[in-house]
């Protein structure tokens, strides 16, 4: 499926409106499905040529066999590949999936459970003090959102890497604020100095010094813009090289724009979502072409 052009920003829009009724800890792009049209009327026929005809694997216990217990589905189906498929099948609404780990806006914040957390999208605070609020999502928001128009991930880790998401955070975004900075117990693994003082994004030469022990695991964009300014890179199971498509300067200043709202080291000072989406960035989607076959 491809990421750019219109399409993303409708997605994105969605996402931004459905944070405004809900938090949840998992907010992350595994957790975001499109919606399909309804698919009753059309023949199964024609479904499994459009689509391709469901592959079944089956469900077997630890030994390799068939199990019999009738509260556990006999199998799984492998979803759609999506790519080169006709795009008069997707909604361009999405749904939002694994509420788990969340609770009402208005309600009490606090987790019953401890649970894992996907680093690359969790804020610092929630990272660094475990601290858990509807600013967490706007953070994982802004993760979400650099994801859906670029085809890559803003943090660049694994989901269970969390020093190394924070060395990431701190080359993407500048300095963490003191509080913070003082909370990361590791930080002397990848950084030399002091944090730089927290203020406007900063270029790279205010950062702490790299370790250069750390460079593999902290390397890429020393900033948000020159993470932006690569533009979209998406996958094609048909070819060998990524798809990748540059991001006009004017967009590129905009999104960026977009992102610092949320993308911020204080919590209190996240745009709310339901004032993110009244962005300018969001407009642009009325100038952008949809990409993928119609």
């Amino acid at each position: 499926m491809c990421h750019g052009g219109s399409f993303s920003l409708s997605l994105s829009l969605s996402l931004s409106i459905c944070l405004f009724f809900l938090t949840n800890e998992e907010f992350k792009p595994d957790n975001i499905l499109l919606r399909l049209v309804d698919t009753n009327p059309i023949p199964m026929t024609k479904l499994w040529a459009d689509l391709g005809e469901p592959q079944r694997v089956p469900i077997l216990t630890c030994d390799g066999v068939a199990h019999d217990r009738p509260n556990v589905p006999r199998y799984l189906v492998r979803p759609i590949d999506f790519h080169g498929i006709d795009r008069s099948y997707i909604q361009g609404s999405i749904a939002l999936i694994d509420f788990g780990c969340s609770f009402k806006i208005d309600g009490p914040h606090r987790r019953p459970w401890k649970f894992d957390t996907a680093f690359p999208y969790a804020s610092p605070e929630l990272s660094l003090k475990d601290q858990l609020d509807v600013a967490n999502d706007l953070w994982a928001l802004g993760c979400t959102l650099f994801e859906l128009r670029t085809g890559r991930m803003l943090i660049q880790a694994d989901h269970s890497d969390q020093h190394g998401s924070l060395s990431q955070m701190v080359l993407r975004l500048g300095g963490m604020p003191q509080d913070l900075w003082t909370r990361w117990r590791v930080r002397s693994r990848y950084f030399e100095a002091a944090p730089p003082s927290h203020g406007p994004r900063k270029p790279p030469p205010t950062l702490p010094s790299l370790h250069s022990s750390s460079l593999s695991s902290s390397s890429g964009p020393r900033s948000l813009r020159d993470a932006v300014a690569l533009g979209l890179e998406y996958t094609h199971p048909d070819l060998l090289e990524p798809i990748k498509r540059d991001i006009s300067e004017e967009e590129v200043i905009s999104f960026i724009s977009c992102l610092n709202q949320v993308l911020k080291y204080d919590p209190d000072k996240r745009l709310a979502a339901w004032k993110l989406r009244k962005h300018p960035w969001f407009s642009l989607a009325a100038d952008l072409q949809p990409c993928g076959k119609n």
